[in-house]
């Protein structure tokens, strides 16, 4: 190789590493876009339902997921819908406790999740959804973030389709038995 062919190869090498989040850093708001809308772009799916506003925050939805930036805490949040309609379940602190114990004493069947009942932008109800919740103060290197998000997106799948009637079966048996 010749002087002039390292150069190249050196300043193409620093380039491609500034594209990339920098793994570790703080998580701001235009790394934090980015990041979504290379995920939306790897998994072939347009950014048109993220919403940016003024101040740097933005929510909206691609690829399955749920996206949601805070600029002021310098957080992005990333949520798996499991379930639509669970403003119930936001009443049955029993069932909510099962989840959160599910998630705090066997983290990987949640992917190191949290389960969280709110209403998002895009919901299209008027009652709140059940989600699988990650957050995101630092970034790390893009395969990384996308390999957990896919495996989110799978595990809140999961969640919608098997183990939320597992998780919580015992408890409506329970409810069953006692009435």
């Amino acid at each position: 190789m010749t002087r002039r062919t390292y150069l190249i190869v050196a300043v193409t090498l620093g380039l491609m590493a500034s594209s990339c989040a920098e793994e570790g850093k703080i998580m701001d708001s235009a790394t934090a876009y980015k990041l979504v809308t290379d995920w939306a772009r790897v998994e072939k799916e347009d950014t048109s339902g993220i919403e940016r506003e003024a101040n740097g925050d933005f929510y909206g939805k691609a690829a399955v997921l749920g996206f949601q930036f805070d600029n002021a805490r310098q957080n992005l949040v990333v949520r798996g819908r499991i379930m639509i309609d669970a403003d119930k379940l936001s009443k049955t602190q029993d069932m909510m406790q099962e989840l959160h114990r599910i998630a705090r004493e066997e983290p990987d069947r949640v992917v190191h999740a949290q389960f969280e009942i709110v209403r998002m932008p895009w919901d299209t109800g008027e009652q709140p959804t059940l989600y699988l919740r990650r957050d995101y103060k630092t970034s790390e290197s893009e395969s990384k973030l996308f390999d957990e998000w896919r495996k989110l997106r799978e595990m809140a799948y999961l969640w919608h389709r098997t183990y939320f009637r597992q998780a919580i079966g015992p408890i409506v048996e329970r409810r069953s038995k006692a009435k």
